[in-house]
């Protein structure tokens, strides 16, 4: 988890990074009162989380 990239998520009318993709569709379910509109959550690749640490690392 310490390496991962963040998740992208999009729904109608919105899009977000997030480090917790399921806490945000869980608000989102809430808000919505609901099922979320246009709901999807992308997970970062694994070369997108190496990438990530990399670019960490050199900071």
């Amino acid at each position: 988890a310490a390496v991962q990239a963040p998740s992208r998520v999009r729904w109608q009318g919105g899009c977000e990074l997030t480090d917790d993709p399921s806490r945000l569709a869980w608000e989102l379910h809430q808000r919505y009162g609901g099922p979320v509109p246009g709901l999807e959550i992308r997970r970062p690749t694994l070369e997108e989380s190496y990438l990530s640490l990399i670019d960490r690392s050199a900071a």
